[in-house]
């Protein structure tokens, strides 16, 4: 324990030291700031206060909070550059995912209110015509915003799950070069689901065997 929490204050250190004027943090040093590896910071940190291994101080609630600030602007640009709206994209649920674990900490504001109730309800109207790892965020994300639709989207789970007694529950998912398309990560991300929205841990055991 001594050690993990050794090196977690090094990483903050790092993070703190790369993080970018309007809040992001780029690949690799000296890059420009990408959303992406902003939301996959900004969640992983919120992935570990919700295991109760970590709380942020003072000085780390700071960086998040301006980390969050860079990827409201980001939704909004987003959405704002888009000539229609339809089915809520990857990017999209993604935002959304990660910026529910600072939903009470770093409250929405400005354009960003308006634009992520618009993605919420995007989320609420599509959510059927999603593969199996969007769903399981999609549960995620409504279930932390108070939405009761979040019951409807795991019983569509439960329904399309594989089991057998050698690889336990799992879905059929296509592997390929992008982000939503890591077998593993999405896995968990459906084991989250049940974790958090079900609090099903028979489900989730049988998910830990895959």
């Amino acid at each position: 324990l001594d050690r993990m929490e050794g090196e977690l204050t090094s990483t903050l250190k790092k993070l703190k030291a790369n993080q970018k004027g309007d809040g992001g943090w780029g690949w690799f040093g000296g890059m420009r700031s990408n959303p992406y590896i902003t939301r996959y910071i900004v969640a992983g940190f919120g992935k570990l206060r919700k295991m109760g291994v970590w709380e942020p101080d003072n000085k780390t609630s700071a960086m998040l909070e301006s980390a969050v600030r860079f990827l409201d602007n980001d939704m909004v640009e987003a959405w704002e550059r888009q000539a229609k709206h339809d089915q809520p994209s990857h990017r999209e649920l993604h935002t959304l995912y990660a910026r529910s674990f600072w939903l009470e900490d770093f409250k929405l504001r400005g354009k960003a209110t308006n634009v992520h109730s618009n993605i919420l309800k995007k989320v609420e109207e599509h959510w059927t015509s999603f593969e199996s790892f969007r769903k399981g965020m999609a549960a995620v994300v409504l279930h932390r915003n108070g939405n009761k639709l979040a019951k409807q989207i795991m019983v569509s789970l439960r329904e399309t799950a594989l089991t057998n007694d050698e690889f336990g529950m799992y879905w059929a998912m296509d592997k390929g070069y992008y982000w939503y398309q890591a077998p593993i990560e999405n896995h968990v991300v459906i084991l989250e689901a049940f974790h958090e929205v079900e609090q099903d841990k028979k489900v989730v055991d049988e998910m830990k065997i895959w």
